[in-house]
């Protein structure tokens, strides 16, 4: 069996840097020495469960480029630049992974760059055959949450507001979750099928439309729903530092 993983990494990080006072990539961030990055931290924890390893970048791609080559050029890792980093959706990086995919790979783990969790429901994921969709246990706050509900025929959907004030569910639901923003797909095919028509709305969208497209046509069946133990999603130096403390502390 071949599990493929994509990191997408490609945005400008301007809420990060802001933070720090100076121009970064969040994703190779280190205080003190380099070997601690949420990129770093993702790799080593993808190693040893995926054969491969897509990872799309684009702002300050050559620095990611160098980081890469100087500490993880033992790890079957390749690169998938988007020129369109700063004038497309986060869709586009992920339509670009997905189309760069091998078509011979079984299970696909698609994780956003700016997340650090734990281990132990990470393997839940890699050890279940299922599709996947992850949860955390945070509150939810239209400011921050992407959410998913299923809805009373039985299909997943995903939604967030762009300007971070109100998320309105327009049909009877039974399930909703805060998104762990982690998943694994099984139906390769189907997935790539997917992007046959897509076009300048979705390459501008999110990418939630691919993740969208995918599951309306999943049976129930055939998700398992995993919510982390702890999850933290990295947008300034107190996340980072908060993310670290716990890693390092094994919880």
């Amino acid at each position: 069996m071949k599990r493929t993983a994509i990191i997408t990494i490609a945005g400008s990080s301007s809420r990060f840097s802001k933070s720090v006072e100076k121009e970064v990539h969040k994703a190779i961030y280190f205080d003190k020495n380099d070997s601690w990055t949420i990129l770093a931290h993702q790799l080593k924890m993808l190693k040893d469960a995926c054969d491969e390893i897509l990872i799309v970048t684009g702002y300050k791609h050559r620095e990611v480029e160098q980081y890469l080559k100087n500490n993880f050029s033992s790890f079957n890792y390749k690169l998938i630049y988007n020129e369109h980093y700063s004038d497309y959706g986060s869709g586009y990086s992920l339509i670009l992974a997905i189309d760069a995919v091998d078509e011979q790979t079984d299970e696909l783990i698609f994780l956003e760059g700016d997340l650090i969790f734990d281990n132990y429901s990470f393997n839940q994921i890699i050890h279940t055959h299922n599709n996947v969709i992850t949860a955390n246990n945070l509150p939810i706050m239209a400011k921050t949450a992407v959410i998913f509900y299923v809805n009373n025929q039985k299909i997943i959907k995903y939604l967030y507001d762009v300007n971070h004030k109100f998320i309105e569910i327009n049909e009877p639901f039974v399930q909703l979750g805060n998104s762990g923003q982690v998943w694994k797909f099984t139906d390769i095919k189907r997935l790539k099928n997917n992007l046959i028509n897509y076009g300048i709305n979705e390459y501008k969208g999110t990418n939630l439309i691919p993740i969208n497209d995918y599951y309306k046509f999943t049976n129930l069946d055939e998700v398992e729903f995993i919510t982390f133990k702890y999850w933290f999603n990295c947008n300034t130096i107190e996340d980072f530092k908060l993310m670290k403390k716990y890693v390092n502390k094994g919880d």
